[in-house]
């Protein structure tokens, strides 16, 4: 009974021992399987690195790639500039520099003018002579008026431009003031009646001018509507 017994237990260890080195050896060989499909995957991931691909483009789609790429950049340069250009004009605006002031600069061949509520467009000749004016050199004085100078000395010379609507001038004092020559309108021309009439005040300027020392100068204001009224 006891060597049945005891070749029970011998035939129980047998089988549990080479059950123990099956499970050994099969988890070495899962865990060599899993080195080398390890290895396997970073190989192909260093030939996939290495590997130049090459791409071959047809002329129309390099044509169709560089148009793209153009058109591209020349939509962000636009919206650049236009973003640029509104910043400009906002911050001149908001340090309180005229409409005129603003549009000037963006039109160089062009000269920009107001008149009875309208933007006029004036292209320039560049066939005429020039002048050699700054606008850096305009300055606005203590008294609050504009001047011209060259370095340090003011080089402009103070005028005027009167009219019936200025009324009754005292001419002595225009003079103590610095004026140098008034501009005095000697008649006009409106669009509502298109009569010629002589300015009211016309005659009495030009003598208290004179009399006070005052260069001068006339204008005759029209509103033409016609070629013959303009020539008349």
């Amino acid at each position: 009974m006891k060597r049945r017994k005891e070749k029970r237990y011998g035939r129980l260890y047998h089988i549990s021992a080479v059950l123990g080195v099956l499970i050994v050896v099969s988890g070495m060989i899962a865990i060599l399987l899993l080195l080398w499909s390890w290895q396997k995957g970073q190989t192909e991931t260093i030939q996939a690195l290495n590997q130049k691909v090459e791409t071959m483009y047809s002329e129309e789609d390099m044509q169709t790639m560089l148009s793209g790429a153009v058109e591209k950049a020349q939509i962000e340069t636009e919206e650049a500039t236009r973003d640029a250009l509104l910043s400009t004009i906002r911050t001149q605006l908001s340090e309180g520099k005229s409409t005129v002031s603003v549009l000037r600069p963006l039109y160089p061949n062009e000269m920009v003018i107001v008149s009875n509520g309208a933007f006029h467009f004036v292209p320039i000749q560049e066939n005429l002579e020039k002048h050699a004016l700054t606008e850096d050199s305009l300055v606005i004085s203590e008294e609050g008026e504009l001047a011209y100078k060259e370095g340090d000395t003011v080089v402009s010379h103070k005028g005027i431009d009167v009219s019936k609507y200025q009324g009754d001038i005292n001419w002595r004092k225009v003079k103590e003031d610095g004026v140098e020559y008034a501009f005095i309108r000697c008649g006009l021309r409106g669009y509502k009646t298109g009569e010629i009439n002589a300015d009211d005040k016309f005659e009495k300027n030009i003598k208290g001018a004179h009399a006070a020392g005052v260069k001068v100068g006339i204008y005759f204001f029209s509103q033409a509507i016609t070629i013959d009224e303009a020539i008349e």
